[in-house]
């Protein structure tokens, strides 16, 4: 089987491929064929050398997975082979084969994917033990999530809400912000141009946090103890920003707070079993009925681990990362569209990152006409940098990844850069994009309506729209042709995807044809 090592550690390009075999699962252990795996924070540490990994753990890095049940040892009764599981590991998930104790295992949640799947155990066990057990978060109190992007925040914020809590969680930009917001955050606060402290207090009118998930250490904690209400309780997950802290004891003494820290790695197998049965109770129905969603923010092959590795150092990101060993059960089956000749992989770049991001938090504050020109603005930003437009457009036709997708908004967002010279006619339909979508099996049938608008100066001087049916499980591809979008005389165009519920859709690709 492949795995992913770093050796000897350091930096993203260390990690490598190499081939070992395949493991055979001991008493209570199962053989999980793995379709994905989580990065973590701790993945990284490690690549570097610089985590302390608990005794008995594998060389091979990765907490979390999914996949499929490929063997069990003696004593396992709660999967059959081809069961289709996430699992938390104390190792060993970047492979193709991992092994994981048969209690640390996880039935995927309905209507979640194996990719999805891959990047709920260590998040959502992290949070769930220590926000909602050992800091006993309840309906009514306040929570302060720093970090409220990271994998960690994302699955905080939205537990918290689903319980009846008060959010305040913090990020560095406002385009974190409004993820935060559509996740449930009431209060997004940037940490940047913002004093979380002032703002903290102020919201819960001078009282103070009753919860604060911290995953920074360092300097925040001095300011942490002092926003606690009385009774509040500091979990720290993480000391990134460093473990030592001048912190004055007479607020613990007088306010009877609690400050407390943790790690789920070098836990005990029953300890991690008894977390995971709490999420299968508590969590999933959560997930299952829409109240939760996974956030995922990209996928990478295991080739391109190294670049995951660079995603999640450049703190980019919104929500989990993940890294595809195979095409699994989960595509086997999947109709295809038609592949182009020569084509290749288009992989997003940081610039296009943050432009998604920021097309969605303009388009949040400023729906309709006003929106549409703000990000027409942005767009123009974009093109003006030669190096942004070959990003976009390939040297070949080949598949391309979606600007931007958002479940919680409805709405799908991608800027197109046509690669022919402009044209003499308003009303050239010649296809140049294609949209491949498929519905989750389970799902009732759904509505989706393509939107263009192009023009020379901004998105908006040409508007053409067509509402296509979804059936659970069908997958169409709908083109530029179907849709009849005019090209005019302006090499940008702002495409929309809306539809009734975006969380049905189980996979959307952009493709330049």
């Amino acid at each position: 089987m492949n795995v992913i090592v770093a050796d000897p550690p350091g930096g993203p390009e260390a990690l490598r491929i190499e081939s070992r075999d395949i493991p055979t699962p001991s008493a209570g252990e199962v053989l999980i064929r793995v379709h994905a795996a989580g990065v973590n924070g701790a993945d990284l540490r490690e690549r570097e050398g610089k985590y302390p990994v608990p005794e008995g753990a594998p060389d091979i890095m990765g907490l979390e997975v999914s996949g499929e049940i490929a063997a069990a040892g003696d004593g396992c009764d709660r999967f059959r082979e081809g069961d289709r599981v996430c699992a938390l590991l104390i190792g060993g998930g970047y492979a193709e084969y991992a092994l994981a104790p048969e209690g640390q295992c996880m039935a995927v949640p309905d209507g979640v994917s194996l990719t999805d799947a891959a990047g709920l155990p260590e998040v959502y066990c992290t949070v769930w033990t220590n926000m909602m057990d050992r800091c006993a978060l309840q309906s009514g109190e306040t929570v302060l999530v720093q970090g409220g992007t990271s994998g960690i925040g994302c699955a905080a914020i939205q537990i918290a809400k689903t319980h009846g809590a008060t959010v305040f969680a913090t990020a560095r930009n406002e385009e974190k912000c409004a993820a935060m917001h559509r996740l449930g955050a009431d209060h997004a606060i940037n940490y940047r141009d913002e004093d979380f402290v002032e703002i903290c207090r102020v919201g819960t009118d001078g009282r103070g946090i009753d919860v604060i998930i911290d995953i920074i250490g360092g300097n925040y904690l001095p300011r942490e103890v002092e926003l606690l209400a009385h009774g509040g309780r500091l979990m720290i997950i993480n000391l990134r920003g460093g473990k030592t802290a001048e912190v004055d004891f007479g607020h613990v003494h007088s306010r009877h707070l609690t400050i407390t820290g943790a790690r789920l790695r070098p836990r005990s197998i029953a300890e991690k079993s008894s977390i995971c049965r709490a999420l299968e109770d508590r969590i999933w129905p959560l997930i299952a009925d829409g109240s939760i969603s996974p956030v995922t923010c990209a996928t990478f092959p295991f080739a391109e681990a190294a670049d995951a590795h660079r995603l999640m150092e450049s703190s980019r990101h919104i929500g989990k990362i993940i890294l595809t060993a195979r095409g699994g059960p989960e595509t086997a089956h999947r109709p295809q569209s038609p592949a182009p000749a020569q084509s290749r992989r288009f992989r997003m770049n940081p610039v296009l990152s943050d432009l998604a991001a920021s097309c969605s938090a303009l388009l949040t504050k400023s729906p309709g006409p006003v929106g549409r020109a703000k990000v027409a603005a942005l767009l123009s930003e974009l093109l003006a940098d030669p190096a942004n437009i070959d990003s976009l457009v390939p040297t070949s036709a080949g598949e391309r990844d979606l600007l931007y997708q958002d479940p919680d908004l409805g709405f799908c967002i991608l800027a197109h850069v046509y690669d022919s010279p402009k044209t003499s006619s308003p009303h050239d339909h010649g296809p140049s994009w294609a949209i491949y979508a498929q519905a989750r099996g389970e799902t009732e049938m759904t509505d989706f309506e393509l939107l263009t608008e192009a023009g020379e100066d901004a998105p908006g001087s040409v508007r053409a729209t067509r509402t296509y049916h979804l059936r659970p499980g069908d997958a169409h591809v709908y083109n530029e042709g179907d849709l009849h979008a005019p090209r005019r005389d302006g090499p940008t165009a702002l495409l929309r995807i809306e539809g009734t519920d975006m969380s049905k859709v189980k996979r959307l690709r952009y493709e330049a044809v």
